[in-house]
């Protein structure tokens, strides 16, 4: 199975229950990288609301909830999100490594924040994507970068 027949299952809810972890791949995905992916394609599938209970479970073992208000959780979701493109600052030479553990935090703060709102990362994603589906149409976005108003 080719790397697009993986995406294609992914984001296409009828062809695949495995939609439903999207957000979840993309944890999984920075965390073990595309061969594991593509080689391992579910081992590593955990549940959304699995994830959130081991997130929720490392931050009440510290007491940070009292920290974790909505606006942190975005300046943090920011702070780590340029800690991820320091990394590419000067060149594009990067430990892979450091790309997992920035875009580690980065999902791990999004997740928080998605939960903090009740709303379910997976959806969230599955929604934006239909959205952005419709503002750029294969048909006049195939290979072309502009922003959808100017296609």
């Amino acid at each position: 199975m080719g790397e697009q027949d993986v995406a294609g299952q992914l984001f296409n809810k009828k062809k695949s229950p495995a939609s439903k972890d999207v957000g979840l791949f993309f944890v999984c995905f920075c965390l073990h990288g595309k061969d594991h992916v593509r080689s391992n394609l579910y081992p590593w599938k955990m549940e959304s609301d699995e994830l959130i209970k081991i997130l929720r479970a490392f931050v009440a073992e510290r007491d940070w909830g009292k920290f974790h208000t909505p606006e942190n959780l975005a300046k943090s979701i920011s702070i780590e999100a340029s800690e991820l493109l320091e990394l590419f600052q000067w060149d594009n030479n990067v430990d892979l490594d450091d790309v997992r553990d920035e875009l580690a935090d980065v999902l791990t703060y999004c997740l928080l924040l998605a939960n903090t709102y009740g709303l379910d990362a997976n959806e969230l994603i599955l929604t934006k994507l239909e959205k952005t589906k419709a503002k750029y149409p294969i048909e006049k976005a195939l290979g072309k970068s502009e922003k959808y108003d100017r296609l």
